[in-house]
């Protein structure tokens, strides 16, 4: 513990506007501690891993789709909720249907079953 020659809520008022006088440089910052707290990896290693998908999420092989202001989302990283280890990055729609379903195997071999067996006849009478 250390002595503080503010307030707490005068600190957290700086450091507030201090995130809206520097955006790049906060959220920079925020990637990076957020990459290391939950998936122990560096920005560098995010890169890594895009770059030996081809740039491209790990299940579809798509660019990411979703944007803010414009701009395509930065894709997220997935990883095993249980283990913590992670398996590769993935698009949003990806990562929210892997979500979705729980990370099941035995749900997504019967999501995959049921789209094979009935998806070319849906496509069909809605297209």
């Amino acid at each position: 513990m250390y002595l503080r020659t503010t307030c707490k809520p005068c600190a957290a008022k700086h450091a507030r506007q201090w995130a809206r006088d520097n955006v790049q440089r906060a959220s920079a910052t925020k990637r990076r501690s957020d990459l290391k707290w939950m998936y122990g990896m560096t920005v560098a290693d995010y890169d890594t891993l895009l770059s030996s998908q081809g740039g491209v999420c790990a299940i579809c092989r798509q660019s990411e789709t979703m944007t803010r202001k414009g701009k395509p989302l930065r894709m997220p990283v997935d990883h095993d909720h249980i283990t913590g280890e992670v398996r590769g990055i993935l698009c949003h729609r990806c990562n929210r249907a892997l979500g979705m379903l729980g990370d099941n195997a035995f749900i997504l071999r019967r999501a995959i079953s049921y789209v094979t067996r009935f998806g070319a006849a849906m496509i069909r009478k809605v297209g």
